[in-house]
């Protein structure tokens, strides 16, 4: 297949509609933008002509670390692209953009099951391969496929918006349950994403009889009210101490008391390098996540103050 390295600026570049990749972890962008302003850019982005410019199938993690390193530092970003961002171009068809921009995040395994579970489903549906051709391109399992696509439609069913019934005229549309509970929450499908992982988490763990989406329902219930940086700390303490699902939703359900009664509230900070090295570190020491980290460090400074 016939491609060509060129230097595109910037401003012409986006994101495909074809790039598999919907979760970004922004903490990682910030790592690789700082990685990219010492070393430079390792790995040139793949890109298909996408008037009015150009999309990117493979390298979105990649773009945003760019333009991050742009924002905060524009001219080390000219040093390093004084012609424009390197790029291989290629004259991909939207399912060979797909099945590349897919396979490249199954092989780095970066992605989570419901965005695997999409990406299949789209070329099932909309692209008419297999589950043969799938297995048989992307080197997948019939069970991962089975499992991805399981999650994905579960997920989709919880957060999708029922307008199956028009509203009566002159009056608003009223919201589904679910609908009000992610409203409520000030989420959507980044929350379900992580609940939906924390269900799969006591699945694995617990044996209990329930379905992945009965579990999921539950914890809705159980973190509703709680913002998406609650509902991560939730999992995060989760991933730390796996021992505590086993006894299913009970290890669950008192993480969420404890993250209640401490009240976080979410601000953007901007920490300086050095800071964030140190917070790092006293987390690793502690086994904390890097918020509880920082709260742990400013709680023992003003209780010696």
């Amino acid at each position: 297949m016939s491609w060509r390295l060129e230097y595109i600026p910037l401003e012409k570049l986006h994101v495909s509609k074809y790039n598999v990749r919907i979760n970004v972890d922004i903490e990682a962008v910030k790592k690789l933008s700082q990685n990219i302003e010492l070393n430079g850019l390792l790995n040139p982005l793949v890109v298909r002509p996408e008037p009015p410019g150009y999309g990117i199938v493979c390298g979105r993690m990649r773009y945003l670390a760019i333009k991050l390193l742009k924002e905060r530092d524009e001219e080390r970003y000219y040093e390093l692209f004084p012609r424009g961002i390197p790029c291989v171009v290629r004259e991909l068809s939207p399912r060979e953009a797909m099945l590349l921009s897919l396979s490249e995040n199954l092989r780095q395994n970066t992605m989570t099951r419901d965005e695997i579970g999409r990406a299949i489903e789209i070329l099932k549906e909309k692209f008419g391969l297999s589950e043969n051709e799938i297995q048989r391109r992307l080197q997948l399992m019939s069970e991962e496929i089975y499992y991805a696509l399981k999650v994905w439609r579960a997920l989709k069913t919880a957060v999708s918006v029922s307008r199956a019934k028009p509203a009566r005229p002159g009056r608003p549309r009223k919201e589904t349950k679910v609908e009000a509970e992610h409203e409520k929450r000030g989420t959507s499908r980044t929350a379900a994403t992580i609940v939906y992982s924390i269900a799969r988490k006591i699945k694995e763990k617990s044996g209990v009889e329930e379905s992945e989406e009965e579990l999921a329902k539950k914890i809705m219930d159980l973190t509703e009210g709680l913002s998406i940086k609650e509902i991560e700390l939730v999992s995060d303490r989760i991933s730390r101490e796996p021992g505590m699902l086993k006894n299913g939703m009970r290890g669950v359900a008192r993480v969420v008391e404890e993250v209640k009664r401490k009240r976080y509230v979410s601000r953007v900070v901007a920490f300086s390098f050095y800071a964030k090295e140190m917070v790092e570190r006293y987390a690793r020491q502690h086994g904390l996540s890097f918020d509880e980290a920082v709260n742990k460090i400013i709680e023992e400074y003003f209780s010696r103050s």
